[in-house]
């Protein structure tokens, strides 16, 4: 067994935890991340979105520096997915459990 000390620890590796870690890093702090699932599976829920994400933006236009080129891109439609929109679906698929005022950050 490892004793480290450090500033901050995060326990788990998803979408969370990595932004909290990465967060507390560029602030100049010591971090350490435990994620309990094997690496097989690692990054908590972001494993099974096979890396997909919502985000509101405006079209494929506004999200191409996200995406990796593709010439297939031009023949792509990606109709635009507004705050409202995004704000709405989280409330559904949260069963209205979601906080606004961290829903909107």
């Amino acid at each position: 067994m490892m004793n480290k000390m450090v500033d901050v620890l995060v326990l788990g590796g998803g979408n969370a935890g990595f932004t909290a870690a990465l967060a507390a890093a560029e602030r100049g702090r010591s971090v350490a991340l435990l994620e309990k699932a094997g690496q097989d599976r690692a990054g908590g829920n972001s494993y099974y979105t096979a890396g997909a994400t919502r985000i509101p933006h405006g079209g494929l236009d506004d999200i191409s520096d996200f995406i990796e080129s593709d010439e297939r891109h031009a023949a792509t439609e990606v109709p635009p997915y507004s705050a409202n929109d995004y704000l709405a679906d989280l409330e559904k698929v949260s069963g209205g459990r979601n906080d606004p005022a961290l829903s909107r950050v």
